[in-house]
């Protein structure tokens, strides 16, 4: 295997410099390149699971939930 490039950090990208033991870092020995801070997919809240399941958007209820608060009640036999 040849190296064409150099592993060196490119602009405008971010990098785990430190990390736990197995994690892809720098400290720990990893490229740059497997080093790139890749986001977390975001898991979604219960409300948000509760809306979907019903077949709605989390944005069609108010913004304090509420509302969704309530719905789960009755869905759970509490009202």
């Amino acid at each position: 295997m040849t190296k064409s490039k150099q592993d060196k950090p490119q602009a405008g990208k971010i990098y785990s410099l430190t990390g736990a033991p197995g994690e892809a870092c720098i400290a720990n020995g990893n490229t740059w390149a497997d080093s790139e801070y890749k986001e977390k997919t975001k898991r979604k809240s219960d409300n948000e699971v509760l809306a979907n399941s019903l077949g709605f958007e989390l944005s069609d209820f108010s913004d304090d939930g509420a509302d969704l608060d309530d719905l789960r009640d009755m869905l759970e036999g509490g009202i």
